[in-house]
């Protein structure tokens, strides 16, 4: 299985894990670690623009942002001077999901991987 996430590539096969060794996942694991580790802030949700009405004119346009936390929707207005920092705030935030989604693939690979050695070699004891 491939993992395409911020134009890098990670390999994780989760089918075939007689080919893939420890070593190789733990590299993976540590990469993805380190990565969102480097991430920055972070906040999820969605930005669009809004606008007034008065007499069914629009007029000034401002940004929203919408997402939900612990179950509840949240919506925040976004002055005009903070919008760059919130877009990279939330593009981060998705970059953040897919990589926590690789890392728990990964995780469960390398778990795996050590429960099956674990296992063989109790076999190859008794």
């Amino acid at each position: 299985m491939y993992f395409f996430i911020d134009k890098y590539m990670y390999f994780c096969n989760v089918t075939y894990m007689e080919y893939q060794t420890e070593k190789d996942l733990e590299k993976v694991v540590a990469k993805l670690l380190k990565k969102i580790s480097q991430l920055g802030d972070i906040r999820p949700g969605t930005l669009s623009v809004q606008s007034r009405k008065k007499d069914g004119v629009a007029y000034g346009e401002y940004w929203h942002l919408n997402y939900t936390f612990k179950g509840k929707p949240q919506s925040r207005y976004v002055p005009e001077g903070c919008l760059k920092k919130v877009q990279k705030e939330t593009e981060n935030f998705k970059v953040f999901r897919e990589l926590t989604e690789a890392l728990t693939e990964a995780s469960i690979a390398l778990s795996d991987l050590r429960i099956n050695a674990a296992r063989k070699k109790a076999k190859e004891e008794s």
